[in-house]
């Protein structure tokens, strides 16, 4: 899990939307808003409203924890502008990838997927085998334009003797939020440092709860 969220981001009104509708994966605008999100503080002492107050809570909070090092990663990204060399190194949230060329679509059990090639010059010291980078179902954001549009794809394959070469397989899981992304194009890439599949099933279970269904609520 990343960093403790800090108290003052918490709200302790009514949500406008239910935690149901909202999608497990950010939005365009929630990575780069400058706004805090609307977070409700997790009860320590007392009750819970019901059932749905604390799914809610949790839900909002879990999701923020993995949605924040993504956020203030690209914005900082962002904000540095033009290339520079080791720019990963001051980077605490995401890890950077430069020259990232879409090859060609894979099919895949689980449908398409696409091959892509990564810059690895700067990488030749990681030890590959024994790395946390890349590795399957890790988060990436990949965009032609400096993040002010990007898509979401998932690590879906990490051969060795490929990932030497820096080629990896992905999926992608959200359309980009301008234009299209096409086989050929070259691309930036951050990858989060929070988990995401470690939070994707837990998101996913909180929104699927049935009513009435909560096993550790208390008989009336």
């Amino acid at each position: 899990m990343s960093r403790a969220l800090p108290v003052s981001a918490m709200a302790k009104s009514t949500p406008s939307v239910n935690f149901k509708e909202i999608s497990v994966l950010p939005t365009h605008e929630e990575i780069l808003t400058h706004e805090e999100p609307f977070l409700r503080e997790n009860k320590i002492e007392g009750q819970y409203d019901n059932e749905e107050h604390y799914l809610d809570v949790q839900f909002r909070l879990l999701r923020e924890d993995f949605i924040r090092p993504l956020r203030e990663g690209i914005q900082q990204l962002m904000a540095m502008g033009t290339i520079m060399k080791n720019r990963d190194d001051r980077l605490q949230d995401v890890r950077v990838y430069e020259n990232v060329r879409i090859l060609v679509p894979v099919c895949t059990s689980n449908g398409v997927a696409y091959r892509i090639r990564f810059d690895i010059a700067r990488f030749q010291r990681v030890q590959w085998e024994n790395s946390k980078r890349l590795i399957f179902g890790s988060l990436l954001c990949l965009s032609k334009d400096n993040f002010k549009s990007f898509a979401f794809a998932t690590v879906v394959n990490r051969e060795l003797k490929d990932i030497r070469k820096g080629e990896i397989e992905v999926r992608f899981v959200s359309l980009p939020s301008q234009g299209r992304l096409r086989t050929g194009d070259l691309c930036q890439m951050v990858e989060s440092i929070a988990f995401f599949e470690a939070y994707r099933p837990v998101l996913e279970g909180l929104k699927m709860m049935p009513p009435g269904k909560f096993p550790f609520k208390v008989p009336v």
